[in-house]
């Protein structure tokens, strides 16, 4: 019903302009609203553009500063991590003498918020984990406590001491697993101990023991890495 009305509408307009004559100005007026709309579609068209393209520039620039801000914290975040672990490392001296300074901790971290910090011969192709590890004495732990109040010392464990061990030969517990060499301070791996075997001490210079494991393997570890059955 509605076009039946539009058409009805259109053709009485254009029965009364034919009637009067005057399709002269009815397309004079028409070519001027064409061209009317054209340059409203032209004008809109490119400000709809100028807006699209101003919103990109705004994004793009807030982009570029998020972006500049991320990579100014984690530049801060580096340089404090850095700074940090030379301030650890600069202790090395002080508390280690000529050993390394060993701490084990999350490298994920920026900077561990506490680690048990030991000492530990420089020994190559060995994990850390199965580098025998020298306790603190109270004046080096004293002084890594002083920079780093968060950080703990290894505890000390009971000497081995063979003079006053049993004439019958003493054995020893593995209290984490721990490889065996030919020599005190060598690198050549000659066997290893699982956590929590048992072995028997053959010989001790209190840093290092000589051990002969249970099915007949002979070799060196740090005392450090045994605890004496009696």
């Amino acid at each position: 019903m509605s076009i039946l009305g539009v058409a009805i509408v259109l053709a009485m307009i254009l029965y009364i302009i034919d009637r009067n004559h005057v399709w002269p100005q009815v397309w004079k007026y028409t070519k001027r609203a064409v061209i009317v709309c054209i340059v409203l579609g032209v004008v809109g068209y490119a400000w709809i553009k100028w807006d699209e393209h101003k919103q990109k520039v705004e994004a793009d620039k807030y982009a570029a500063e998020q972006l500049a801000q991320y990579k100014e914290q984690k530049a801060a975040g580096e340089k404090a991590k850095a700074d940090r672990w030379a301030e650890l490392n600069s202790l090395q001296k002080e508390v280690c003498g000529d050993k390394l300074l060993i701490t084990i901790v999350d490298t994920n971290e920026n900077f561990p918020q506490s680690a048990e910090v030991s000492c530990s011969l420089p020994v190559v192709g060995k994990d850390v984990k199965s580098v025998p590890l020298t306790p603190l004495s109270p004046s080096a732990c004293a002084i890594l406590q002083a920079k780093l109040p968060t950080f703990s010392c290894l505890t000390p464990k009971p000497t081995i001491d063979l003079a006053r061990a049993p004439s019958r030969a003493t054995h020893l517990k593995a209290t984490y697993a721990t490889d065996l060499t030919t020599q005190e301070y060598g690198s050549l791996k000659c066997g290893d101990v699982k956590e929590g075997e048992t072995v028997t001490l053959l010989e001790d210079n209190n840093m290092f023991v000589r051990v002969r494991t249970a099915s007949g393997v002979v070799g060196w570890a740090g005392s450090s890495s045994f605890e004496v059955i009696r």
